[in-house]
């Protein structure tokens, strides 16, 4: 829908300038092409709005399932692969005393 809206707002704007500026419209026929165009922006604008919120929450909602199997899948590996390296393994030489 919101496509669709995006797509009558210049048709909305065209027959406001070719319909009531260009030809001399009387004030009230002027008065209907900008309710018109107004109508239009309304309706984008509340279109937009919904798509803005609705693919936050999606995004929202995937990055909670994901960070979870991820959280879920680290703790379930094995305590001895999480262990911390010790100084001799992960850096040679960190763990020597100097003379």
């Amino acid at each position: 829908m919101a496509a669709a809206t995006t797509l009558a707002f210049p048709w909305a704007l065209r027959r406001l300038i070719d319909e009531g500026l260009a030809t001399g419209a009387s004030s009230d026929q002027l008065l209907l092409g900008f309710a018109e165009l107004l109508a239009v922006a309304l309706v984008l604008a509340i279109f937009s709005a919904a798509r803005y919120y609705t693919v936050s929450w999606l995004g929202e909602h995937v990055t909670a399932d994901v960070r979870q199997r991820v959280y879920a899948h680290v703790i379930s590996k094995a305590r001895r692969s999480l262990k911390p390296p010790t100084p001799g393994r992960c850096c040679p030489g960190w763990g020597r005393m100097p003379p």
